[in-house]
């Protein structure tokens, strides 16, 4: 009996020990380092997973409760359509705007929209520049948000600003059908393929309370996030957990959420599929394409979309970046480098990635006069 007992104290102990540091952990983290929002500013969205809500009112904050300190405080508007801009209900530029599109770092998380790089590429060029940026989209949803506003918009100008989160984007072949996002893949024959949520896919998975990757960085409601989502994500965390225990005593040989990573053959393929669609959608325009891309992830994809395109693909890289714009961090203060607290560009870095994108659409301009 009393070895009954000393098998059900040491299992109660394997469980609630992790349940214990796992809560624990959120609630600190909570207290200490909280993402608070006036109010949800992101909906649903059947082919994108979700979007930005059209005349949205909202705010974004990080801040230590327990000490006070507020690493950031900004507002969150958006236009009729759902983009990023200066105040809520604004009408969107019809004088064929330079349309910025992309994600987090294309928004502008952490700082004000006056300070994000689209609107300083805006004052550096004199031209109506839309922000399309949305946090946590991954290269799949940037495709399809761009690709639904495209005919409206006529933009003369895309700027996609990529820092390598397509992989945000990609699924296995046995998970598109109850994909939450829009995702490229990899077929039984080897080819990428690129796939849309299943109609109303999206929208029952939230009924359950089952959402999108990314989308609670648009706000959540309180109940909803600390009596079920919370608690969820920490029996999820704590099934890992246990599965990590289990493989390591030899009960199992590999977690159930092991993923293969691609390789570099299948990653070409799929950023050339991405690149192919944009060539479809552009190629019988006049609207120049101009893929910035600090980490050089593209640069073995380029050339059926440079040969398509010609003049009008511009494509800054990893030189680009460092000679324009990381190699002058070293001149800012550490908070117009980075948002503190979070990580993402502060408007020091903005203003020189706008001024490197105000150069090279410059140059062109030039070019297409002589």
């Amino acid at each position: 009996m009393k070895k009954f007992f000393f098998y059900v104290i040491m299992i109660a102990l394997v469980i609630v020990v992790p349940i214990g540091a796992v809560t624990g952990y959120f609630l600190y983290r909570k207290l200490t380092f909280s993402y608070d929002y006036c109010e949800p500013y992101g909906q649903i969205d059947s082919q994108t997973g979700w979007r930005l809500k059209s005349n949205a009112n909202s705010c974004l904050k990080l801040q230590n409760h327990v000490t006070g300190k507020v690493y950031f405080d900004t507002k969150i508007y958006t236009n009729t359509l759902g983009f990023r801009s200066a105040s809520p209900q604004t009408t969107v530029a019809q004088t064929r705007p330079i349309a910025a599109i992309g994600d987090s770092w294309t928004f502008g998380y952490g700082v004000d929209y006056e300070e994000s790089f689209p609107h300083l590429l805006e004052k550096e060029l004199g031209v109506a520049t839309l922000n399309l940026g949305v946090p946590a989209y991954g290269s799949g949803s940037t495709l399809q948000l761009f690709s639904r506003h495209f005919d409206t918009l006529k933009p003369s100008v895309v700027v996609h600003f990529t820092l390598g989160l397509w992989t945000r984007s990609i699924c296995r072949a046995n998970e598109v059908e109850k994909t939450l996002l829009p995702c490229f893949w990899i077929d039984q024959y080897g080819d990428a393929q690129f796939s849309l949520p299943q109609a109303s896919f999206v929208e029952d998975a939230a009924k359950e309370h089952q959402y999108p990757g990314g989308y609670l960085t648009s706000g959540y409601k309180f109940r909803e996030m600390f009596f079920i989502l919370k608690p969820r994500e920490i029996a999820q965390s704590v099934s890992t957990y246990m599965a990590a225990i289990s493989k390591r005593i030899g009960l199992t040989t590999r977690l159930e959420n092991d993923k293969t990573s691609l390789s570099d053959e299948d990653t070409r393929k799929i950023l050339e599929l991405e690149l192919r669609i944009y060539k479809g959608i552009l190629v019988n325009t006049d609207t120049m394409f101009v893929l910035y891309d600090p980490r050089g992830y593209y640069m073995y994809s380029l050339s059926e979309i440079k040969q398509a395109l010609g003049r009008r693909f511009i494509y800054l890289s990893a030189q680009e970046w460092e000679a324009d714009v990381a190699s002058r961090f070293k001149d800012l203060p550490a908070d117009e480098v980075t948002v503190p607290g979070d990580g993402h560009y502060a408007v020091g870095a903005n203003r020189l990635i706008a001024k490197s994108l105000a150069n090279a659409l410059s140059d062109f301009r030039k070019q297409s006069t002589k």
